[in-house]
């Protein structure tokens, strides 16, 4: 008799609002060997931004005000692998992933046309299912789109969930950043063997200033950094010495020490040049691959 008070408190905390956004464990895709409390936190961290992002859906499941880019973006840091995520999660990402579906395609003459549609190709493939996914295909991207990396690398992707091989970019001028040529380099279906280079050369300038603008300065660049390295490095980045860089933990630690917490609850991230709910988006997902 004397458990009865301690199992009722343990029966209130569990049916409270405060834990009931948390109720299921995060979705990740990085598989690297954080330990138990960088794991715990990094956790924690997406879990409150997750939760700050579905208080700022509009009612018709967009972001940013009917902005697709925004849009697609914050669905795919709701939605997940396909494990367990707490209900209103999955309202948040049906109402998104409706509005995607019937939001008319942008202009494709331009950069931002090109990525919006991109990223809605590729929120519908993994949030809805590829059977979801737009039916028209992707327009032929103007050159300019070619002028910003990131465009490039979603329009690729993109691409090839559908099966399309991605047009040739035009030439680009020779870039001396490593990660800039390791990213255009996994673009090319290019063989291990030759990816040892400039895999190398990443982790070798890993502390180095021209790195940190990669690791720290914008969720996204971080995103493909790392999105890179565990689908094309098996997750390892070695030195020339055979060292291994710890680069989990390193993401880890600046990403979840810089999440602001909101007032009412949550978290999000802050950004001098990307507005707050994308860095957000990014960040989730930047997290997720760790």
């Amino acid at each position: 008799m004397k458990n009865i008070p301690i199992l009722l408190m343990l029966a209130a905390l569990l049916t409270s609002d405060q834990v009931s956004f948390g109720a299921a464990p995060p979705r990740r895709f990085g598989s690297g060997p954080l330990t138990r409390s960088v794991q715990n936190e990094t956790d924690a961290a997406i879990d409150r931004a997750q939760y700050w992002l579905l208080a700022r859906q509009a009612p018709d499941g967009s972001w940013g005000g009917s902005n697709l880019y925004l849009t697609a973006v914050c669905t795919l840091a709701l939605s997940g692998d396909g494990g367990p995520s707490p209900a209103t999660h999955q309202a948040g990402v049906a109402r998104a992933t409706g509005w995607l579906r019937t939001v008319p395609a942008p202009a494709p003459d331009t950069p931002a046309g090109v990525r919006a549609d991109a990223w809605r190709t590729l929120a519908l493939f993994f949030a809805a299912g590829a059977t979801n996914a737009p039916a028209d295909t992707l327009a032929a991207p103007p050159p300019a789109a070619f002028s910003n990396l990131l465009v490039e690398l979603v329009l690729h992707e993109a691409l090839t969930l559908g099966g399309t091989p991605p047009p040739e970019p035009p030439t680009m001028p020779e870039s001396t950043d490593p990660v800039e040529i390791l990213l255009r380099t996994v673009q090319r279906e290019t063989s291990p063997a030759l990816l040892r280079q400039p895999l190398a050369a990443v982790a070798e300038a890993w502390a180095s200033p021209e790195l940190r603008v990669w690791r720290e300065s914008e969720a996204q660049r971080a995103w493909w950094l790392a999105r890179t390295l565990n689908r094309h490095a098996r997750g390892l980045l070695v030195r020339s010495d055979g060292r291994s860089l710890n680069w989990r933990r390193d993401l880890a630690g600046h990403w979840v020490n810089h999440q602001r917490i909101a007032p009412h609850g949550g978290g999000y991230w802050l950004s001098d040049t990307i507005p707050q709910i994308e860095e957000t988006a990014f960040a989730i997902l930047l997290l997720r691959e760790l």
